[in-house]
């Protein structure tokens, strides 16, 4: 008992009043004891997992991710381009080039849309079908396509999907309402289409879609019905708006080419592209390419409220198309 008290007070005051507490108590006392232990060693690790990481660039250092086509005067895109072949400017200044990569065949979720209303001939939705019909066998095997048919109301007759044989059944399903073009009659009652409720519609069967890249193409003769709220819609979905414009005298007479002046402003803004049936009837391989070959690009900036303008060194006949690309998916974000 002697040896006992001399070795209890040798103890200090924690290492004694641990000797006199019950043995049960003393589980739940070290329990505790490393509960909090643990607490304080992890509250570090935690503040470093929630510290927002740092962007790949300032937000003030550059101007977003563009999406760039380039096209000849025919309408074919230019391939092969480098980083110093392109020229951007805003606010009439030059800017400098700091992202930029090349991609051959973006992946690609497309919504095609097939005028059939009174604009539309039976022979003209028969040219528009076997268009449809070439380019889906062109576009990837992956690629995600919704086809459909419009006139006052919108029809989807298949997809989103990359199955083409789905597409292709669907496709064979539109047929024009009549069979015959009436010039007076397309200038007395011009189109009742309305493409910009079928654009619409078609951003949000594509609004799960797979892939950044998406695009609307629609094929008509009148583009009744489309702007700016439609262009809104497509700026805010990031997606591109294709055309393929079939001749309209009527239509152009009646509305003194305001629905194709409206259609032009819509593929600028969104940097799409427009073709006429010369360019594309038997080369659909020029529609594919246009729809999948793409440059990103960034550029520094100082805030400027002017839109940008883009040209290629040394070729002046180009065309240059491009919007942001609004997709975080992306590897540049």
């Amino acid at each position: 008992m002697l040896v006992r008290c001399l070795r209890v007070s040798r103890l200090n005051a924690f290492q004694r009043f641990f000797l006199l507490i019950p043995k049960k108590m003393k589980r739940v006392f070290v329990y505790l004891i490393t509960s909090v232990l643990l607490a304080c060693l992890l509250l570090p690790v935690r503040a470093q997992e929630q510290k927002p990481q740092e962007p790949r660039f300032r937000a003030e250092a550059y101007a977003g991710l563009l999406e760039v086509r380039v096209t000849d005067q025919a309408g074919r895109p230019v391939t092969g381009l480098k980083q110093e072949d392109f020229q951007v400017a805003e606010d009439g200044k030059t800017r400098k080039v700091i992202f930029f990569r090349r991609e051959e065949s973006v992946p690609l979720s497309l919504g095609i849309l097939i005028d059939i209303g009174s604009t539309m001939s039976g022979e003209y939705v028969s040219q528009a079908r076997e268009m449809i019909f070439e380019l889906i066998h062109l576009l990837d095997r992956e690629d995600e396509i919704l086809v459909g048919c419009y006139d006052e109301g919108v029809h989807v007759v298949s997809g989103p999907t990359s199955d083409r044989k789905e597409l292709v059944d669907g496709l064979w399903n539109i047929a024009a309402r009549r069979k015959q073009k009436s010039f007076l009659r397309d200038l007395l009652r011009g189109t009742d289409s309305r493409t910009g409720r079928a654009v619409d519609l078609t951003l949000l069967e594509l609004k799960r879609a797979k892939y950044g890249t998406k695009v609307i193409l629609v094929i008509s003769a009148g583009f009744g019905a489309i702007g700016l709220g439609t262009l809104d819609h497509l700026q805010i979905a990031g997606a591109r708006f294709f055309a393929i414009s079939l001749p309209n005298k009527a239509g152009d007479i009646l509305g003194l080419g305001g629905d194709q002046m409206a259609r032009k402003k819509v593929v600028e803004e969104t940097g799409g592209i427009s073709y006429s049936p010369q360019e594309v009837i038997g080369k659909l391989q020029v529609v594919r390419d246009g729809l999948k070959m793409v440059y990103l690009l960034a550029y520094e900036t100082e805030g400027g409220k002017g839109r940008a303008e883009i040209s290629i060194t040394n070729h002046p006949e180009y065309r240059v198309h491009f919007a942001p690309r609004v997709s975080s998916t992306d590897p540049f974000y």
